[in-house]
C-alpha cells in the first residue's frame, strides 16, 4: 500500500520504520525508550530542511521559522519560540536556512518525478511484523533516498555506522510491488557542497537483509517482543572486546 502522507500522519500509523528498527538492533529497552522520548537533534533538523527545499520547495516557508535571535536554538527563548510552534513547524537558524540554499542549489540539475511520487509513504508486512516507509521520491523501478553528510568522502565508508544498507533493503521491501532498485543521493553540508550517488552492491544488500532476518535480533525478535509486550536491555553477560 502507498500513500501521500504528511509527517504527521506517518509518524502516526503504528507500523515499524527502519529508524526504530535500528534502535531496536540495539535493543528492544533502547527502541521503547526512543519511541516515546526521541527528539531531533540540530542535524536532523538540518537533514529535514535540506529534504523539503529540493522536495517540496512550496512547503518550506511555513514549515521552517528562522530564528534570529540567538546564534543556536538551545536557548531559553528558542526554547520559548519553539513552543510556540504547530506540530509540523521546525525551527531554524539563518545559518542553516542559507546553508540549506547552498546544498540543494548544487543538486537542483537532478531530474525529479511529479509531486505525487515524492514523499510517498508505503506499508507492507514482512516476517509477521506491520513495517513502513517513506520514500524520497520513487523513480521508475528505482526508490531514491537523499541524505546529508559533514564529510562527502568519508561516506562510503561510514555507511555501517547508521545501517544504511539495511535501510535499503527495508525500502526495497516496503515497495517491492513497484521499485527493484535502491540509489543514494549524498550531498555534503560543508563547502562546495558537492554530491556523489550511490547504490549497494549485492553483498551489501544481503548483509542489510540479514540484520531484518536474524532471530536473535531482527524482526522475528521483535515480534516476539511485541506479542508478549516485553522489551529487555542489553545482555549482562561480560562482553570480551
Amino acid at each position: 500500500m502507498i500513500k501521500k502522507l504528511t509527517d504527521l500522519e506517518y509518524f502516526a500509523h503504528p507500523a515499524l520504520n527502519q529508524s526504530g528498527f535500528k534502535y531496536h538492533l540495539l535493543s528492544p529497552a533502547e527502541y521503547i525508550w526512543h519511541k516515546a522520548n526521541d527528539k531531533k537533534t540540530a542535524a536532523m533538523t538540518m537533514g529535514s530542511l535540506t529534504h523539503a527545499r529540493f522536495l517540496e520547495p512550496e512547503t518550506v516557508k511555513d514549515r521552517f521559522p528562522v530564528w534570529e535571535e540567538t546564534k543556536k536554538l538551545d536557548s531559553v527563548k528558542a526554547g520559548k519560540a519553539r513552543a510556540k510552534l504547530e506540530p509540523w513547524q521546525e525551527l531554524v537558524t539563518p545559518e542553516m536556512w542559507a546553508k540549506s540554499i547552498m546544498m540543494v542549489s548544487s543538486i537542483k540539475d537532478t531530474p525529479l518525478p511529479p509531486a505525487e511520487f515524492r514523499e510517498v509513504s508505503g506499508f507492507t508486512r514482512y516476517m509477521g511484523v506491520d513495517i513502513k516507509g517513506k520514500a524520497d521520491w520513487i523513480d521508475g523501478h528505482t526508490v531514491w533516498d537523499l541524505k546529508t553528510t559533514a564529510d562527502l568522502h568519508k561516506f562510503e565508508f561510514t555507511f555501517r555506522r547508521y545501517l544504511l544498507h539495511m535501510q535499503a533493503v527495508w525500502y526495497l521491501i516496503v515497495f517491492h510491488e513497484v521499485v527493484d532498485t535502491h540509489k543514494t543521493l549524498v550531498v555534503s553540508s560543508t563547502p562546495p557542497y558537492d554530491w556523489r550517488v550511490f547504490e549497494y552492491g549485492a553483498e551489501r544488500l544481503e548483509e542489510g537483509l540479514a540484520l531484518i532476518r536474524d532471530p536473535e535480533k531482527g524482526l522475528p525478535y521483535f515480534r516476539k517482543c511485541l506479542a508478549e509486550d516485553s522489551w529487555p536491555g542489553c545482555s549482562k553477560e561480560t562482553t570480551v572486546l
